[in-house]
């Protein structure tokens, strides 16, 4: 700290010094993905055991949390992250996402798109998942 903590102790105000290095590099995080991606990490490490039940609550959770209409900041990236979730169902699933499967890998792939929103987002098929919130 050197000098600004000489000034501190002085009880003089703190040198103005700008932001930490490096903070400039990083992008904000979203709060709304950073739960998307938690609740896929909640549900890949029970996939490697093969623990059906945790991995299909954790989907849903995902699924839920990308419900957020079409006008969201977020809703690009939710509708690729929704993509990944409906081609990991057609592939079977929480039933045949185990270590080394390429269902576990569409699982993966969506955790990846939700911890790294500003990243390019995958191509896929042509289908186009709604993001909008379901009706009660």
């Amino acid at each position: 700290m050197g000098e600004q903590l000489a000034r501190i102790l002085d009880g003089e105000e703190p040198l103005d010094l700008g932001p930490p290095p490096g903070q400039a590099a990083q992008s904000p995080s979203d709060l709304l993905l950073s739960r998307v991606a938690s609740f896929l990490v909640f549900g890949v490490g029970p996939a490697f055991a093969g623990v059906e039940q945790t991995l299909n609550e954790a989907v849903a959770l995902a699924r839920l949390c990308c419900e957020v209409g079409d006008d969201a900041e977020e809703a690009e990236v939710c509708r690729s992250v929704l993509e990944l979730l409906e081609r990991f169902e057609e592939m079977g699933g929480a039933a045949t996402a185990r270590r080394g499967s390429p269902t576990l890998g569409v699982l993966i792939l969506a955790l990846c798109v939700a911890s790294t929103p500003r990243a390019p987002l995958p191509v896929l098929a042509e289908s186009h998942a709604d993001v909008s919130e379901r009706a009660v």
